[in-house]
């Protein structure tokens, strides 16, 4: 039970420019690591910077253990479902790249980790239709729930393109990892900046993107004018998606317009979703609880961050089947960390 649970500030890392994304290890022997996206505009010479941090939460609050800068922005970081003796992750930067790292796993005999390297670069790929101007916004694994061999999709800026990528380690002639586009279509006529498998039946892909729209895609069908198996339009753009991790059949949307959705993946000839709350931000991150499935994460813009209690029992007319824990003194209250207000080398 969390009643009665105050959550208060366990560390702070200076991420020196924005962090625009944040990702905890979903590896039980890794859980005390977390990767952090960071990238930011250069107004002067346009140059878009950010980088990688790898960092790892103590007792004592968060330690850095890796920063890799690289000059490049980093929009979107996922780590592997699977596992060996190194952690894998995807990057998506502002030079259109993705990139496979391998992490040490501090639970196995790697020879990967010394004092100053933990994380290492293994392979990199470009789009061939690709430009400098364009963006890698968005990724994600097909393997967070079921052991598949491994595929990424990645959603674009500005054309609205989306891919996938199969992916195979040691492939390339040098050892690394070898990435290979398989499938790019226009998914939509804006920017993506969502993209999720259905992690129960990553056959299907959801897409979501400044054009207002939330689709589904079957990716065993596509050619590049493929029909999407659902469109759902809203009032601003789509901008977060991920499924539930126990309820098969349910997939949470966030958006500009400040509310989270719930639809239901067996109604979606439905107008309007199961549920729809008003959060009070942009919903730029929704993280489901890896334990407590009726338990929402949300990085709300402006509106901070939120956690809602979502009851899977049908809500009664007129019955809110969110309860908002921001409202709620005896569950839950939650104290939001600007990253940039640390000093530095906090």
């Amino acid at each position: 039970g969390m009643e009665g649970t105050t959550h208060e500030v366990n560390g702070r890392v200076d991420t020196q420019v924005n962090a625009d994304a944040v990702e905890c290890c979903p590896h039980a022997d890794g859980c005390d690591l977390a990767l952090i996206a960071a990238y930011q505009l250069d107004p002067t010479t346009q140059k878009r910077n950010g980088g990688l941090i790898l960092c790892r939460s103590t007792a004592d609050g968060l330690s850095v253990l890796q920063r890799e800068t690289q000059g490049k922005g980093v929009l979107d970081v996922k780590w592997c479902g699977q596992t060996g003796s190194n952690y894998m992750v995807a990057t998506a930067n502002a030079e259109s790249e993705i990139s496979i790292w391998n992490i040490a796993n501090p639970a196995a005999e790697s020879e990967l980790a010394t004092p100053d390297t933990h994380m290492t670069q293994v392979g990199t790929s470009v789009l061939a239709e690709g430009s400098p101007s364009i963006l890698a916004l968005t990724l994600d694994w097909n393997n967070r729930l079921l052991h598949l061999i491994p595929q990424i999709v990645v959603g674009y800026s500005e054309t609205g393109l989306v891919a996938l990528w199969d992916f195979t380690e040691g492939g390339s002639a040098e050892g690394g990892s070898l990435l290979h586009a398989t499938s790019t279509w226009a998914a939509h006529t804006e920017s993506v900046w969502t993209v999720a498998y259905n992690s129960h039946n990553p056959t299907i892909v959801f897409t979501g993107a400044d054009d207002c729209m939330f689709k589904g895609w079957d990716t065993r069908q596509l050619t590049t004018h493929t029909a999407p198996i659902f469109s759902k339009r809203g009032d601003m753009g789509v901008t977060s998606i991920q499924t539930h991790p126990v309820y098969s059949n349910y997939v949470a949307v966030g958006s500009y317009d400040e509310y989270v959705r719930l639809w239901d993946l067996r109604m979606m000839t439905a107008r309007r979703p199961l549920i729809e709350h008003h959060v009070g931000g942009g919903v730029w991150r929704i993280k489901w609880h890896p334990q407590l499935p009726s338990i929402l994460g949300l990085a709300c813009m402006h509106g901070g961050c939120v956690v809602l209690d979502w009851k899977p029992a049908k809500p009664q007319p007129g019955e809110r089947a969110w309860q908002d824990r921001r409202g709620k003194k005896t569950l839950l209250s939650l104290t939001l960390v600007r990253l940039r207000d640390a000093a530095p080398g906090a």
